[in-house]
């Protein structure tokens, strides 16, 4: 948004360049009295949280001061997965909210050992309701996706205003002379593709992102992001599930409308890095 309304819109970060939180399985086995086998249960649970350099939303900063992020996933053997998440957010990015809290619900299908389908609806809030010029800032999504080796495409279309962009909340506001848009964004996608392979004679892998957002009725947000980066997995003391991560982000909004308010681009290309462990 321009610098006059000092707003800006906030979605949840999962990644960075595409390379989500991954739901981990947990295999717990019990006693099977008939037979006297053990037997995998089909239900698995798992913890994450980790430490985030910034909020990073589709090559946007929006924790500029570091973020935490924490989820808890339940998957079945199935394909049916759902979970909860807590991150932080820095105020001035998100109309003066400080955290967000993320519901999601999905289903994964293995066509192949290498091709996969997954549907999914996420919903990120704003449980302290500050509000996007009175307009609600929560967002609804459906996500579709589909993996194939390393490479891995989503697409997500917003079945709700896109964080309160409407004609109540951006009726009147110009940019370079002109109107912004007009009705709701309801429709607004994003497209994202992701690569993901080893460094060969290393356990070490690289990713490679790109992303086009469009806003549905107000092309003045519309914006490409790009990222190239590396993580790996690692123990700690003894205790497995760690992971890290480095990558360098750009993105080429239009110049001066993604600010913060206190007047701070979001767009600028920058490092990222994380740790996060999985329990």
């Amino acid at each position: 948004m321009e610098k006059s309304k000092k707003v800006i819109v906030c979605s949840l970060f999962l990644t960075f360049g595409g390379i989500s939180t991954a739901v981990a399985e947990e295999v717990v086995q019990r006693e099977n009295e008939n037979k006297g086998e053990l037997k995998s249960s089909p239900h698995h649970w798992s913890l994450t949280t980790g430490l985030y350099s910034d909020y990073l939303f589709r090559g946007l900063s929006f924790a500029k001061h570091g973020q935490f992020y924490g989820s808890i996933d339940y998957s079945h053997d199935s394909g049916l997965y759902a979970g909860f998440g807590y991150g932080t957010v820095h105020k001035d990015a998100v109309y003066g909210n400080t955290y967000e809290t993320d519901y999601y619900v999905g289903w994964r299908k293995e066509i192949t050992p290498d091709f996969a389908l997954t549907g999914e609806i996420f919903n990120f809030t704003y449980p302290q309701g500050y509000t996007f010029n009175g307009q609600n800032s929560d967002v609804v999504e459906l996500i579709l996706k589909a993996d194939y080796k390393g490479l891995n495409v989503k697409y997500y279309r917003a079945l709700t205003d896109w964080f309160g962009y409407n004609t109540a909340s951006l009726g009147t506001t110009e940019y370079r002379g002109k109107l912004v848009g007009h009705g709701d964004s309801k429709g607004t996608n994003y497209i994202d593709i992701n690569y993901t392979d080893k460094i060969p004679n290393t356990d070490t892998n690289y990713h490679l992102h790109i992303g086009r957002q469009v806003v549905e009725n107000y092309s003045v947000a519309d914006y490409v992001d790009m990222s190239v980066g590396i993580s790996r997995s690692f123990e700690f003391a003894g205790s497995k599930g760690w992971n890290t991560g480095l990558s360098y982000i750009h993105s080429n909004t239009k110049k001066g409308w993604y600010v913060d308010a206190s007047g701070d681009d979001l767009d600028k290309s920058r490092f990222f890095f994380y740790v996060r462990h999985t329990f």
